[in-house]
């Protein structure tokens, strides 16, 4: 009679644990494979990778609004807090971005220094330029940080502060961009587009009356086409290799450079006489230059035949936010999320973080503004009240903090 009942106990054991061990064996095959990438969930619609640019430097934030696709999205964290850190002034900033290195080192170009300064807000070190203005945001490279001087022409300094070279014959230009290979690329006051090598060799130019001067410059994925301001067209389509124009689209003047996501995709605040009977709309293009959606929107009255608010940006998940009186958020087809009154300066450069919050700048007066961290459902989680005026020039993201630049010499970092 024990031999019957340890007979059955042994294979109840044995149910149990064989029961136990399938349970396990499909908790870890469904859901705990991290080695097939078949079985990874799918990405949702809209869902933007990161674009691999290997002529930046590894950091948060190298160059204006951060990448040559001109997202103003971070790979890192921005601040949740909304308390100043640290501030500086009697930089006179003169309204210019600022960038970040792989290593935190803040990069602020001034009236005549360029200066670098640790992420707790110590001087590293500052280097004589030029007297005048500064023309670009400074542009990080693994080697070299490149910045433009109105009087000075285009500089490339060393990471300890060294002038490497200097070419001087450069006019005056609006902000820098850089191709995968490392060509620095712009366009200057008359309109002439040009790239030169790390080096400050000169590899080509291209002039056409079309181009408007100064225009900013977006470059599309695979780093073959560029995107420029039009006189009068709101995007000019270059091809690099074949050096010509392929496409325009618009009949606006486009502050700011056009989006371009990680499929290539290129969006924009314009009129067009072919669609919305000539009202300004963001339009999402394909490479092409055909429209493949359309969102109407009123934010129209900064200038005659501008659209009256900054740089666009886009979040991790492809939804796009766009406006100043009133905030808008679109969705990656380009419908309606939710629309906000926040009074959002025209001067703001939208940017987001990682985490898809969105930082944005109000006016209060002449004197002073507000920033706000917004989540992504359109929410003020934290607002602060600085000293200065907005710019429209992009602030920057990184290490959980943002580094405000103004109008005036103030440069703020908030945590």
């Amino acid at each position: 009679m024990k031999t019957t009942q340890s007979f059955h106990s042994t294979n109840k054991f044995w149910a149990i644990k064989f029961f136990i061990l399938l349970i396990l064996t499909f908790l870890i095959t469904t859901s705990c494979d991290l080695t097939d990438p078949k079985k990874d969930k799918p990405k949702p619609e809209g869902y933007q990778e990161d674009i691999p640019w290997p002529s930046l430097a590894d950091s948060p934030w190298p160059m204006n609004h951060h990448d040559p696709q001109n997202t103003g999205r971070s790979n890192s964290f921005g601040p949740v807090f909304g308390k100043i850190d640290w501030m500086k002034d009697s930089l006179f900033h003169y309204n210019r971005g600022i960038a970040i290195d792989s290593d935190s080192t803040i990069y602020i170009a001034s009236s005549q220094y360029l200066y670098a300064y640790r992420i707790n807000g110590i001087l590293k070190w500052k280097t004589f330029i030029s007297n005048g203005e500064s023309g670009s945001t400074p542009l990080v490279t693994k080697d070299f940080i490149f910045v433009h001087y109105i009087y000075g022409g285009l500089y490339a300094i060393n990471k300890k502060g060294e002038i490497a070279w200097r070419n001087s014959v450069i006019k005056e230009i609006s902000e820098l961009s850089i191709t995968k290979d490392g060509s620095i690329l712009f366009v200057d006051a008359d309109g002439n587009l040009s790239s030169y090598d790390k080096n400050g060799t000169h590899l080509w130019s291209f002039s056409n009356s079309i181009i408007k001067p100064k225009s900013f410059i977006s470059i599309s994925p695979d780093s073959k086409t560029l995107y420029l301001n039009g006189r009068l067209k709101a995007v000019l389509a270059f091809n690099i290799d074949e050096k010509r124009i392929v496409w325009d689209f618009g009949n606006s003047n486009l502050f700011g450079g056009p989006l371009i996501d990680s499929d290539g995709s290129i969006y924009l605040s314009s009129k067009s006489e072919k669609f919305n009977n000539n009202n300004p709309a963001v339009f999402c293009l394909s490479p092409d230059g055909n429209v493949k959606w359309f969102f109407p929107h009123e934010q129209w009255a900064f200038q005659e035949n501008y659209n009256n608010h900054g740089f666009i940006t886009m979040d991790k998940n492809g939804s796009i936010y766009f406006g100043s009186d009133t905030l808008f958020s679109i969705n990656f087809n380009g419908k309606l999320r939710w629309k906000k009154a926040l009074q959002i300066s025209q001067a703001t450069a939208l940017v987001c973080d990682k985490e898809n919050r969105i930082y944005a700048c109000r006016e209060t007066n002449s004197y002073n503004f507000e920033l706000l961290i917004l989540n992504d459902a359109g929410e003020i989680v934290k607002s602060l009240l600085l000293e200065g005026e907005t710019t429209f020039s992009s602030p920057a993201l990184g290490y959980g903090r943002l580094f405000q630049p103004t109008y005036q010499d103030f440069v703020y970092l908030v945590k």
